[in-house]
């Protein structure tokens, strides 16, 4: 599972932006919109490329709220332990109650999904406007019909 967080311009903490993503997902969800700078739609809500200070995708076995919940366990046997050996009493857990805890407990796969800015494109945004530029419509059609013309040439010179 992959969580995306996000940290807005107008704002100093993390935010969850898209939770529970297979790796498709991400991809197609996060990954593609980001990098050709096209706004995030999720739930009814947009979040526009240009407000997003930092990004922040993280990988986990489980999804985000299994993830939680297997953190306050963690946190509470260990309290019980400390509790146990130390005889020092602990109040309460308070692990595994906000999405932002996935941060840090995660792994952290930022650098592996997201190599280049926001808005650089994607392979196939690349070739798209590659292919739309003027210079390559005119001397590829041109090509083209030389080629087609050489080709109807052989045909009915031997015909």
């Amino acid at each position: 599972m992959f969580h995306v967080f996000v940290r807005l311009k107008s704002s100093d903490t993390d935010r969850p932006l898209l939770l529970d993503l297979s790796e498709s997902q991400l991809q197609s969800r996060f990954v593609d919109p980001y990098l050709d700078g096209k706004d995030i739609f999720d739930s009814g809500s947009i979040t526009r490329i240009a407000d997003i200070s930092r990004v922040t995708v993280l990988r986990s076995d489980l999804t985000a709220a299994e993830t939680l919940r297997r953190m306050a366990a963690e946190h509470q046997a260990e309290i019980e332990r400390i509790k146990r050996e130390e005889g020092r009493n602990v109040i309460g857990s308070y692990r595994g109650r906000e999405l932002k805890e996935l941060i840090g407990y995660c792994e952290d796969v930022t650098s592996e999904r997201i190599v280049r800015a926001p808005g650089s494109g994607t392979r196939k945004t690349k070739l798209v406007k590659f292919l739309h530029n003027p210079w390559v419509v005119r001397v590829g059609g041109g090509s083209l019909l030389l080629l087609l013309g050489v080709i109807v040439g052989k045909l009915w010179g031997n015909g």
